[in-house]
Protein backbone atom coordinates (compact mmCIF):
# COMPACT_ATOMS: atom_id res chain seq x y z
CA UNK A 1 0.00 0.00 0.00
CA UNK A 2 2.92 2.44 0.45
CA UNK A 3 3.89 1.75 -3.10
CA UNK A 4 0.82 2.70 -4.39
CA UNK A 5 0.65 6.22 -2.06
CA UNK A 6 4.23 6.58 -3.23
CA UNK A 7 2.84 6.51 -6.79
CA UNK A 8 0.29 9.00 -6.40
CA UNK A 9 2.62 11.45 -4.65
CA UNK A 10 5.14 11.31 -7.38
CA UNK A 11 2.04 11.43 -10.10
CA UNK A 12 0.91 14.45 -8.05
CA UNK A 13 4.39 15.92 -8.76
CA UNK A 14 4.47 15.53 -11.99
CA UNK A 15 0.92 16.94 -12.41
CA UNK A 16 2.78 20.36 -11.02
CA UNK A 17 5.12 20.03 -13.08
CA UNK A 18 2.99 20.25 -16.21
CA UNK A 19 3.92 17.01 -17.43
CA UNK A 20 0.53 15.28 -16.54
CA UNK A 21 -3.22 16.91 -17.37
CA UNK A 22 -5.50 17.19 -14.61
CA UNK A 23 -7.40 14.28 -16.72
CA UNK A 24 -5.19 12.14 -16.81
CA UNK A 25 -3.84 12.95 -12.93
CA UNK A 26 -7.28 12.02 -11.77
CA UNK A 27 -7.20 8.39 -13.96
CA UNK A 28 -4.04 7.69 -12.61
CA UNK A 29 -5.70 8.69 -8.94
CA UNK A 30 -9.11 6.23 -9.22
CA UNK A 31 -6.64 3.44 -10.73
CA UNK A 32 -4.91 3.34 -7.63
CA UNK A 33 -7.39 3.78 -5.25
CA UNK A 34 -9.58 1.01 -7.51
CA UNK A 35 -6.77 -0.62 -5.85
CA UNK A 36 -6.94 0.07 -2.65
CA UNK A 37 -10.30 -0.62 -2.45
CA UNK A 38 -11.69 2.81 -1.92
CA UNK A 39 -13.54 3.28 -5.37
CA UNK A 40 -16.98 1.70 -5.11
CA UNK A 41 -17.89 1.40 -8.55
CA UNK A 42 -15.42 -1.21 -9.70
CA UNK A 43 -17.17 -2.12 -13.16
CA UNK A 44 -16.59 1.53 -14.24
CA UNK A 45 -13.17 1.54 -13.67
CA UNK A 46 -12.23 -2.10 -15.18
CA UNK A 47 -14.36 -0.77 -17.85
CA UNK A 48 -12.98 2.38 -17.63
CA UNK A 49 -9.16 0.45 -17.53
CA UNK A 50 -10.36 -2.09 -20.83
CA UNK A 51 -11.66 1.03 -22.70
CA UNK A 52 -8.13 2.89 -22.18
CA UNK A 53 -6.65 -0.18 -23.17
CA UNK A 54 -7.81 -0.15 -26.36
CA UNK A 55 -4.55 0.44 -29.24
CA UNK A 56 -4.43 3.59 -30.47
CA UNK A 57 -2.78 5.08 -33.42
CA UNK A 58 -0.90 8.16 -32.58
CA UNK A 59 0.27 9.80 -35.96
CA UNK A 60 3.51 10.76 -36.28
CA UNK A 61 5.20 14.30 -36.70
CA UNK A 62 5.69 15.67 -39.35
CA UNK A 63 9.62 16.23 -38.28
CA UNK A 64 10.99 13.55 -36.16
CA UNK A 65 11.80 14.19 -33.00
CA UNK A 66 16.18 15.21 -32.96
CA UNK A 67 16.72 13.35 -29.66
CA UNK A 68 16.13 9.22 -28.63
CA UNK A 69 15.18 11.16 -25.27
CA UNK A 70 12.38 13.11 -26.90
CA UNK A 71 10.76 9.47 -28.77
CA UNK A 72 11.33 7.63 -25.43
CA UNK A 73 9.07 10.05 -23.43
CA UNK A 74 6.19 9.88 -26.06
CA UNK A 75 6.82 5.95 -25.71
CA UNK A 76 6.42 6.39 -21.99
CA UNK A 77 2.97 7.27 -22.57
CA UNK A 78 2.19 5.11 -25.08
CA UNK A 79 2.91 2.54 -22.96
CA UNK A 80 0.08 3.51 -20.70
CA UNK A 81 -1.89 1.31 -23.16
CA UNK A 82 -0.16 -2.33 -21.98
CA UNK A 83 -2.09 -3.99 -19.57
CA UNK A 84 0.70 -4.91 -17.88
CA UNK A 85 3.89 -3.59 -17.07
CA UNK A 86 6.06 -6.14 -19.16
CA UNK A 87 4.13 -4.94 -22.17
CA UNK A 88 4.79 -1.46 -21.66
CA UNK A 89 8.72 -1.93 -21.00
CA UNK A 90 8.79 -4.21 -24.27
CA UNK A 91 6.93 -1.20 -25.90
CA UNK A 92 9.41 1.31 -24.97
CA UNK A 93 12.22 -0.54 -26.02
CA UNK A 94 10.78 -1.68 -29.54
CA UNK A 95 10.21 1.93 -30.10
CA UNK A 96 13.37 2.81 -29.16
CA UNK A 97 15.30 0.88 -31.12
CA UNK A 98 13.32 2.26 -34.00
CA UNK A 99 14.12 5.81 -33.00
CA UNK A 100 17.45 4.67 -32.84
CA UNK A 101 17.38 3.50 -36.30
CA UNK A 102 15.70 6.40 -37.93
CA UNK A 103 18.53 9.22 -38.64
CA UNK A 104 17.99 12.41 -36.86
CA UNK A 105 16.10 15.36 -39.05
CA UNK A 106 17.76 18.90 -37.83
CA UNK A 107 14.12 20.50 -36.63
CA UNK A 108 13.28 22.77 -33.53
CA UNK A 109 12.52 20.58 -30.47
CA UNK A 110 8.94 20.99 -29.59
CA UNK A 111 9.41 23.11 -25.89
CA UNK A 112 7.15 20.93 -24.32
CA UNK A 113 8.67 17.84 -24.90
CA UNK A 114 11.98 19.53 -23.52
CA UNK A 115 10.12 20.89 -20.73
CA UNK A 116 9.48 17.04 -20.17
CA UNK A 117 12.74 15.84 -20.43
CA UNK A 118 13.85 18.26 -17.93
CA UNK A 119 11.12 17.22 -15.42
CA UNK A 120 12.03 13.65 -15.48
CA UNK A 121 16.17 14.92 -15.36
CA UNK A 122 14.99 16.77 -12.30
CA UNK A 123 13.21 13.56 -10.30
CA UNK A 124 15.77 11.41 -11.21
CA UNK A 125 13.19 9.00 -11.84
CA UNK A 126 15.40 5.35 -13.18
CA UNK A 127 13.51 3.64 -16.21
CA UNK A 128 11.97 0.31 -13.70
CA UNK A 129 10.07 2.78 -11.59
CA UNK A 130 9.00 4.53 -14.83
CA UNK A 131 7.63 1.20 -16.23
CA UNK A 132 5.87 -0.20 -13.18
CA UNK A 133 4.27 3.64 -13.03
CA UNK A 134 3.60 3.72 -16.25
CA UNK A 135 2.16 0.20 -15.92
CA UNK A 136 -0.96 1.60 -13.95
CA UNK A 137 -0.87 5.18 -15.97
CA UNK A 138 -3.85 5.92 -17.77
CA UNK A 139 -3.14 6.46 -21.19
CA UNK A 140 -3.17 10.24 -22.38
CA UNK A 141 -6.02 11.48 -24.98
CA UNK A 142 -4.66 11.25 -28.80
CA UNK A 143 -4.90 14.40 -29.24
CA UNK A 144 -2.30 15.66 -26.34
CA UNK A 145 0.64 13.64 -27.29
CA UNK A 146 0.15 14.93 -31.22
CA UNK A 147 -0.03 18.24 -29.56
CA UNK A 148 3.23 17.65 -27.60
CA UNK A 149 5.48 16.40 -30.51
CA UNK A 150 4.22 18.02 -33.13
CA UNK A 151 7.14 20.79 -33.61
CA UNK A 152 6.67 24.52 -34.89
CA UNK A 153 6.90 24.56 -38.51
CA UNK A 154 10.14 26.88 -39.26
CA UNK A 155 9.63 30.13 -40.78
CA UNK A 156 9.90 30.52 -44.49
CA UNK A 157 13.59 32.00 -45.30
CA UNK A 158 11.90 34.90 -47.40
CA UNK A 159 9.95 36.33 -44.69
CA UNK A 160 12.86 36.99 -42.18
CA UNK A 161 13.96 40.67 -42.38
CA UNK A 162 17.19 41.28 -44.12
CA UNK A 163 19.62 42.62 -42.60
CA UNK A 164 20.11 46.25 -43.23
CA UNK A 165 22.57 47.56 -45.83
CA UNK A 166 24.81 50.39 -45.52
CA UNK A 167 24.43 53.33 -47.49
CA UNK A 168 26.21 55.65 -49.31
CA UNK A 169 25.96 58.38 -47.56
CA UNK A 170 27.63 56.19 -44.36
CA UNK A 171 30.23 55.01 -46.26
CA UNK A 172 31.06 58.63 -46.88
CA UNK A 173 30.61 58.94 -43.63
CA UNK A 174 33.10 56.44 -42.60
CA UNK A 175 35.75 57.36 -44.98
CA UNK A 176 35.56 61.19 -43.56
CA UNK A 177 36.02 59.86 -39.95
CA UNK A 178 39.13 57.69 -41.09
CA UNK A 179 40.93 60.25 -43.15
CA UNK A 180 40.05 62.83 -40.19
CA UNK A 181 41.69 60.07 -38.02
CA UNK A 182 44.64 59.29 -40.21
CA UNK A 183 45.51 63.57 -40.55
CA UNK A 184 45.08 64.15 -36.87
CA UNK A 185 47.86 60.96 -36.57
CA UNK A 186 50.16 62.56 -38.88
CA UNK A 187 50.01 65.90 -37.96
CA UNK A 188 51.23 64.79 -34.21
CA UNK A 189 53.74 62.67 -35.51
CA UNK A 190 55.24 65.46 -37.28
CA UNK A 191 54.53 67.49 -33.64
CA UNK A 192 56.81 64.82 -32.20
CA UNK A 193 59.44 64.71 -34.79
CA UNK A 194 59.77 68.57 -34.68
CA UNK A 195 60.00 68.22 -30.92
CA UNK A 196 62.45 65.71 -30.81
CA UNK A 197 64.73 67.43 -33.30
CA UNK A 198 64.98 70.59 -31.92
CA UNK A 199 62.29 73.21 -30.50
CA UNK A 200 64.29 76.46 -30.61
CA UNK A 201 61.86 78.73 -31.79
CA UNK A 202 62.86 81.19 -34.32
CA UNK A 203 63.23 84.40 -34.04
CA UNK A 204 60.33 86.80 -33.81
CA UNK A 205 61.00 90.23 -35.57
CA UNK A 206 58.84 92.85 -35.35
CA UNK A 207 58.00 94.49 -38.94
CA UNK A 208 58.43 98.13 -38.28
CA UNK A 209 56.04 100.10 -39.94
CA UNK A 210 57.16 101.99 -43.09
CA UNK A 211 58.00 105.35 -42.80
CA UNK A 212 56.91 108.25 -44.94
CA UNK A 213 60.05 108.77 -46.85
CA UNK A 214 59.42 104.67 -48.06
CA UNK A 215 55.87 105.52 -48.59
CA UNK A 216 56.87 108.32 -50.69
CA UNK A 217 59.35 107.04 -52.74
CA UNK A 218 57.00 103.96 -53.71
CA UNK A 219 54.47 105.92 -54.60
CA UNK A 220 56.94 108.00 -57.05
CA UNK A 221 58.37 104.75 -58.06
CA UNK A 222 54.98 104.27 -59.17
CA UNK A 223 54.63 107.73 -61.33
CA UNK A 224 57.65 106.89 -63.09
CA UNK A 225 59.38 109.91 -61.20
CA UNK A 226 63.17 109.95 -60.32
CA UNK A 227 64.70 112.56 -58.15
CA UNK A 228 68.02 113.79 -58.76
CA UNK A 229 69.73 115.68 -55.80
CA UNK A 230 72.17 118.62 -55.49
CA UNK A 231 73.77 120.12 -52.50
CA UNK A 232 73.85 123.78 -51.56
CA UNK A 233 75.61 125.74 -53.51
CA UNK A 234 77.38 129.44 -53.38
CA UNK A 235 79.01 131.48 -56.33
CA UNK A 236 76.66 130.43 -58.92
CA UNK A 237 77.45 132.32 -62.24
CA UNK A 238 74.20 133.34 -64.09
CA UNK A 239 73.60 135.75 -67.66
CA UNK A 240 75.73 135.48 -70.77
CA UNK A 241 78.76 136.75 -72.49
CA UNK A 242 78.33 139.75 -73.98
CA UNK A 243 80.51 138.05 -77.54
CA UNK A 244 77.54 135.34 -77.24
CA UNK A 245 75.77 134.71 -80.38
CA UNK A 246 71.87 135.04 -79.60
CA UNK A 247 72.42 137.03 -76.61
CA UNK A 248 69.60 139.15 -75.32
CA UNK A 249 69.33 141.85 -72.92
CA UNK A 250 68.05 140.59 -69.91
CA UNK A 251 71.61 138.13 -69.68
CA UNK A 252 73.47 140.24 -67.67
CA UNK A 253 76.00 138.26 -65.68
CA UNK A 254 74.87 137.93 -61.49
CA UNK A 255 76.34 135.44 -58.98
CA UNK A 256 73.64 133.65 -56.74
CA UNK A 257 73.72 131.43 -54.14
CA UNK A 258 71.61 128.14 -53.24
CA UNK A 259 71.12 127.72 -49.04
CA UNK A 260 70.03 123.85 -49.00
CA UNK A 261 69.90 121.34 -50.84
CA UNK A 262 67.22 120.48 -53.78
CA UNK A 263 66.09 117.26 -55.77
CA UNK A 264 64.82 118.12 -59.12
CA UNK A 265 62.82 115.73 -61.17
CA UNK A 266 64.71 114.21 -64.13
CA UNK A 267 62.77 114.60 -66.67
CA UNK A 268 59.82 117.00 -67.67
CA UNK A 269 56.19 115.92 -65.81
CA UNK A 270 54.72 113.22 -68.39
CA UNK A 271 51.43 113.63 -69.82
CA UNK A 272 50.71 110.34 -67.90
CA UNK A 273 52.04 111.76 -64.48
CA UNK A 274 50.07 114.14 -64.62
CA UNK A 275 47.06 112.44 -65.44
CA UNK A 276 47.83 109.76 -62.67
CA UNK A 277 48.11 112.96 -60.25
CA UNK A 278 45.31 115.58 -61.48
CA UNK A 279 42.47 112.90 -63.22
CA UNK A 280 42.86 114.65 -67.09
CA UNK A 281 45.35 115.48 -69.75
CA UNK A 282 45.29 118.98 -70.84
CA UNK A 283 47.41 118.21 -73.89
CA UNK A 284 44.48 115.92 -74.82
CA UNK A 285 41.87 118.12 -74.34
CA UNK A 286 43.15 121.62 -74.10
CA UNK A 287 43.58 124.74 -76.50
CA UNK A 288 46.71 127.19 -77.09
CA UNK A 289 45.96 130.32 -74.58
CA UNK A 290 49.29 132.36 -75.37
CA UNK A 291 47.99 135.92 -76.84
CA UNK A 292 45.77 138.36 -75.79
CA UNK A 293 42.99 136.31 -76.52
CA UNK A 294 41.88 132.93 -74.75
CA UNK A 295 41.94 130.58 -77.64
CA UNK A 296 43.55 130.98 -81.30
CA UNK A 297 41.33 127.50 -82.07
CA UNK A 298 44.01 125.46 -82.19
CA UNK A 299 44.01 121.70 -80.77
CA UNK A 300 46.97 121.24 -78.58
CA UNK A 301 46.52 117.40 -79.27
CA UNK A 302 48.01 118.16 -82.60
CA UNK A 303 51.43 118.50 -81.01
CA UNK A 304 51.53 115.26 -79.35
CA UNK A 305 49.76 113.31 -76.87
CA UNK A 306 50.59 110.16 -75.63
CA UNK A 307 51.59 109.07 -71.63
CA UNK A 308 55.73 109.43 -72.07
CA UNK A 309 55.46 112.61 -73.60
CA UNK A 310 55.77 115.80 -71.38
CA UNK A 311 52.69 117.23 -70.49
CA UNK A 312 51.94 120.58 -72.78
CA UNK A 313 49.25 122.95 -72.67
CA UNK A 314 49.38 123.70 -68.52
CA UNK A 315 49.52 127.26 -67.54
CA UNK A 316 52.23 128.18 -64.34
CA UNK A 317 48.78 127.79 -62.46
CA UNK A 318 48.23 124.17 -63.21
CA UNK A 319 51.69 123.32 -62.16
CA UNK A 320 51.33 125.02 -58.42
CA UNK A 321 48.56 123.20 -58.09
CA UNK A 322 49.70 119.86 -59.56
CA UNK A 323 52.72 120.20 -57.17
CA UNK A 324 50.28 120.61 -54.13
CA UNK A 325 48.33 118.21 -55.41
CA UNK A 326 50.92 115.07 -55.63
CA UNK A 327 52.79 116.74 -52.01
CA UNK A 328 49.09 116.19 -50.19
CA UNK A 329 49.21 112.64 -52.09
CA UNK A 330 52.44 111.92 -50.68
CA UNK A 331 51.73 112.83 -47.23
CA UNK A 332 53.85 116.23 -47.55
CA UNK A 333 52.52 119.71 -46.34
CA UNK A 334 51.72 121.94 -49.57
CA UNK A 335 54.04 124.70 -50.48
CA UNK A 336 51.82 127.30 -52.22
CA UNK A 337 48.59 128.73 -51.52
CA UNK A 338 46.74 130.64 -54.20
CA UNK A 339 45.30 133.64 -53.57
CA UNK A 340 42.73 135.43 -56.08
CA UNK A 341 45.82 138.10 -56.92
CA UNK A 342 48.87 136.20 -55.69
CA UNK A 343 51.01 132.85 -54.79
CA UNK A 344 51.95 132.27 -51.46
CA UNK A 345 55.26 130.19 -51.16
CA UNK A 346 55.79 128.47 -47.26
CA UNK A 347 59.79 127.90 -47.13
CA UNK A 348 58.98 125.84 -44.37
CA UNK A 349 57.06 122.98 -45.71
CA UNK A 350 58.28 120.15 -47.10
CA UNK A 351 55.86 119.49 -50.10
CA UNK A 352 56.44 119.99 -54.09
CA UNK A 353 57.09 123.24 -56.23
CA UNK A 354 58.69 124.97 -59.29
CA UNK A 355 62.29 125.45 -59.14
CA UNK A 356 63.52 128.85 -58.91
CA UNK A 357 65.38 130.37 -61.85
CA UNK A 358 68.82 130.24 -59.75
CA UNK A 359 67.97 126.21 -59.27
CA UNK A 360 67.23 125.80 -62.51
CA UNK A 361 70.33 127.31 -64.02
CA UNK A 362 72.63 125.78 -61.40
CA UNK A 363 70.89 121.99 -61.86
CA UNK A 364 71.49 122.34 -66.06
CA UNK A 365 74.97 123.90 -66.06
CA UNK A 366 76.48 123.95 -63.23
CA UNK A 367 78.55 126.68 -61.30
CA UNK A 368 79.78 128.47 -64.64
CA UNK A 369 78.42 130.33 -67.32
CA UNK A 370 80.97 129.59 -69.54
CA UNK A 371 79.16 126.64 -70.89
CA UNK A 372 76.18 128.50 -73.52
CA UNK A 373 75.15 125.11 -74.52
CA UNK A 374 74.47 121.88 -72.75
CA UNK A 375 77.20 120.41 -74.69
CA UNK A 376 80.17 123.13 -75.15
CA UNK A 377 79.74 122.22 -79.26
CA UNK A 378 77.13 123.29 -80.38
CA UNK A 379 76.98 120.35 -82.89
CA UNK A 380 76.63 118.20 -80.18
CA UNK A 381 73.19 119.71 -79.50
CA UNK A 382 71.61 117.18 -81.38
CA UNK A 383 72.42 114.56 -79.07
CA UNK A 384 71.19 116.02 -75.63
CA UNK A 385 67.86 117.96 -77.35
CA UNK A 386 64.83 118.04 -79.20
CA UNK A 387 65.01 120.47 -81.12
CA UNK A 388 63.70 121.62 -84.52
CA UNK A 389 64.62 120.15 -87.84
CA UNK A 390 63.94 119.94 -91.53
CA UNK A 391 60.55 117.74 -90.60
CA UNK A 392 59.78 120.44 -88.27
CA UNK A 393 60.10 123.13 -91.18
CA UNK A 394 57.69 120.86 -93.14
CA UNK A 395 55.42 120.07 -90.77
CA UNK A 396 54.75 123.58 -88.95
CA UNK A 397 56.10 126.35 -90.95
CA UNK A 398 54.97 128.83 -88.92
CA UNK A 399 56.84 128.05 -85.97
CA UNK A 400 60.41 127.49 -87.43
CA UNK A 401 60.20 131.19 -89.41
CA UNK A 402 62.86 132.02 -86.97
CA UNK A 403 64.69 129.56 -88.37
CA UNK A 404 66.37 125.46 -88.18
CA UNK A 405 68.94 123.55 -86.59
CA UNK A 406 70.30 120.77 -88.80
CA UNK A 407 69.40 117.68 -86.25
CA UNK A 408 67.77 114.83 -88.40
CA UNK A 409 65.85 112.69 -85.57
CA UNK A 410 62.87 110.83 -85.51
CA UNK A 411 60.66 113.15 -84.21
CA UNK A 412 59.53 116.71 -85.88
CA UNK A 413 57.38 118.02 -82.37
CA UNK A 414 57.71 116.06 -79.10
CA UNK A 415 59.89 113.69 -78.18
CA UNK A 416 59.05 111.28 -75.29
CA UNK A 417 60.74 111.68 -72.45
CA UNK A 418 64.61 110.37 -71.38
CA UNK A 419 65.04 110.31 -75.41
CA UNK A 420 68.36 112.40 -75.76
CA UNK A 421 71.28 111.85 -73.69
CA UNK A 422 71.68 113.11 -69.98
CA UNK A 423 73.20 116.08 -68.94
CA UNK A 424 73.90 116.17 -65.12
CA UNK A 425 71.78 113.22 -64.56
CA UNK A 426 68.88 115.26 -66.12
CA UNK A 427 67.20 115.03 -69.21
CA UNK A 428 65.57 117.47 -71.99
CA UNK A 429 67.28 120.98 -70.01
CA UNK A 430 67.30 122.24 -73.19
CA UNK A 431 64.76 121.59 -76.24
CA UNK A 432 61.85 119.72 -76.29
CA UNK A 433 59.76 122.32 -73.79
CA UNK A 434 60.30 125.30 -72.35
CA UNK A 435 59.43 124.82 -68.65
CA UNK A 436 58.09 127.19 -66.06
CA UNK A 437 60.24 128.23 -63.34
CA UNK A 438 58.47 129.84 -59.37
CA UNK A 439 60.63 133.40 -60.13
CA UNK A 440 58.63 136.44 -61.53
CA UNK A 441 60.64 138.31 -64.55
CA UNK A 442 63.06 140.89 -64.07
CA UNK A 443 64.27 142.42 -67.53
CA UNK A 444 67.06 143.50 -65.95
CA UNK A 445 68.83 140.17 -65.78
CA UNK A 446 68.23 136.71 -63.73
CA UNK A 447 65.68 136.53 -60.79
CA UNK A 448 68.34 135.55 -58.03
CA UNK A 449 65.44 135.85 -55.15
CA UNK A 450 64.28 133.22 -53.70
CA UNK A 451 60.52 135.00 -52.80
CA UNK A 452 57.97 134.49 -51.11
CA UNK A 453 55.25 135.24 -53.19
CA UNK A 454 54.50 136.04 -56.93
CA UNK A 455 51.88 138.48 -58.44
CA UNK A 456 48.97 136.90 -60.89
CA UNK A 457 49.42 139.94 -62.78
CA UNK A 458 53.34 139.68 -63.31
CA UNK A 459 55.44 137.29 -65.44
CA UNK A 460 56.82 134.63 -64.69
CA UNK A 461 60.20 133.20 -66.21
CA UNK A 462 60.58 129.96 -68.43
CA UNK A 463 64.04 128.55 -69.29
CA UNK A 464 65.16 125.65 -71.61
CA UNK A 465 63.53 126.23 -75.38
CA UNK A 466 60.86 124.00 -77.02
CA UNK A 467 60.98 121.76 -79.85
CA UNK A 468 60.60 124.83 -82.29
CA UNK A 469 63.38 127.40 -82.57
CA UNK A 470 66.26 128.69 -83.84
CA UNK A 471 69.85 127.86 -82.31
CA UNK A 472 69.71 131.30 -79.68
CA UNK A 473 66.22 129.38 -78.00
CA UNK A 474 68.69 126.45 -76.99
CA UNK A 475 71.36 128.99 -75.28
CA UNK A 476 71.63 127.64 -71.13
CA UNK A 477 71.60 131.38 -70.12
CA UNK A 478 68.35 132.21 -72.40
CA UNK A 479 65.57 133.51 -70.75
CA UNK A 480 61.88 134.07 -71.85
CA UNK A 481 58.62 134.70 -69.84
CA UNK A 482 54.68 134.86 -70.08
CA UNK A 483 51.89 135.49 -67.95
CA UNK A 484 50.68 132.49 -64.82
CA UNK A 485 47.24 131.92 -66.73
CA UNK A 486 48.76 131.68 -70.21
CA UNK A 487 49.63 128.08 -71.81
CA UNK A 488 50.10 126.31 -75.28
CA UNK A 489 51.94 123.57 -76.67
CA UNK A 490 55.54 124.43 -76.20
CA UNK A 491 55.41 124.89 -72.50
CA UNK A 492 55.61 122.04 -69.23
CA UNK A 493 57.39 121.84 -66.40
CA UNK A 494 59.91 119.96 -64.03
CA UNK A 495 59.19 119.71 -60.29
CA UNK A 496 61.79 120.28 -57.09
CA UNK A 497 61.40 119.60 -53.41
CA UNK A 498 63.61 120.71 -50.23
CA UNK A 499 64.25 117.03 -48.46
Amino acid sequence: MSDLVKKLAQAKQLLDAGVLSETEYQRMREKHLAELGLSEDTEDSEASEAELSKPKEVEESSAAPKEVSASFTIDLFQGLNSSTAEDAAENVQERTDIATEIPPVDIQEDHTVQEEKDVVSEYDVDEESLEEELAIRPSPPEEDIVARVESPKPEPLQNKEKPAQRSSGTNVILILVVAAVFGVFVIFSMLGIWFFLGTEEPEVRAIAPKSEREMMAERLQELGITLVSFPAQSGIQLGSFYEEEGRDADESVTTASISSRFVISDTEITQGQYAAVMGSNPAQDGYRYWGRKPSHGESCANYGVGDTLPVHCVSWIDAIRFCNRLSVELGLAPVYTILQTQVLLDKNADGFRLPTEVEWVYAARGVSREQAFLSRYASSLCEYANVSNSGTEMRHPNWTRRGIISCEDSWDTLAPVGSQRSSRGLYDMTGNLWEWTWSAYTSSGPNTKFSSSVSLDSKVVMRGGAWAGPAADYRLANRYSQLPDRHSFFVGFRIVRNP
